[in-house]
């Protein structure tokens, strides 16, 4: 299928080497494959898609406000900059991604996994209602936590060089000792052993 058109649901189609549209409206996908499909710059607040596969796929610089996102799987795309703000995440999966300044303010997530993803910079703030995130060999540099509980999550092999981050953020999270040293020097926490000679 080589165009697509507003007003629309499409179910167990295929799309591949597409540009989307960029202004498409109120159409719904469902168990559909996209492969190089190209979304960037595009709006999708009025795209809704459940159980799709997007493989290779460009979204960098797309925006999802209030998007819902369930039971998708990313593979090998592009995400950067996307902007994610108050979107809604059930059961999605990006795996090997560049993400980079990706934007995940106000969003909810709900079964939610990042394999080998690079999301450098990217921002998590204000994510009241988190349940089963996880993070798997993700670069998390400079990348932003605030109001955002990471209790119970596990981030022990994940890069966490430069993350902005609170003492509320922290409570709970799950790291090597290596990375609870970063952390620590991060928070301004000063480490010393008895006998060493305070700054």
């Amino acid at each position: 299928m080589s165009a697509l058109e507003d007003n629309q649901d499409y179910a167990l189609e295929e799309f591949e080497n597409i540009e989307f549209s960029k202004n498409i409206e109120e159409v719904n996908f469902k168990k559909c494959t996209f492969t190089n499909v190209d979304f960037s710059y595009c709006d999708l607040s009025k795209v809704y898609f459940e159980n799709c596969q997007f493989l290779n796929c460009d979204f960098s610089n797309a925006f999802f406000p209030k998007f819902i996102n369930k039971g998708n799987f990313y593979d090998t795309c592009k995400l950067l900059g996307t902007n994610f703000i108050e979107a809604s995440f059930e059961k999605a999966t990006f795996s090997h991604c560049q993400m980079k300044y990706s934007n995940f303010a106000d969003c909810r997530i709900n079964n939610v996994t990042f394999n080998d993803c690079n999301l450098e910079s990217s921002s998590f703030m204000n994510l009241e209602k988190i349940k089963n995130l996880c993070f798997n060999d993700c670069s998390l540099k400079e990348c932003e936590f605030f109001k955002v509980s990471l209790n119970g999550i596990d981030l022990r092999t994940c890069n966490l060089n430069g993350i902005r981050i609170g003492f509320e953020e922290l409570k709970g999270v799950i790291v090597t000792s290596s990375q609870a040293v970063t952390l620590a020097t991060i928070l301004q926490i000063q480490i010393k052993e008895i006998g060493e000679e305070i700054e």
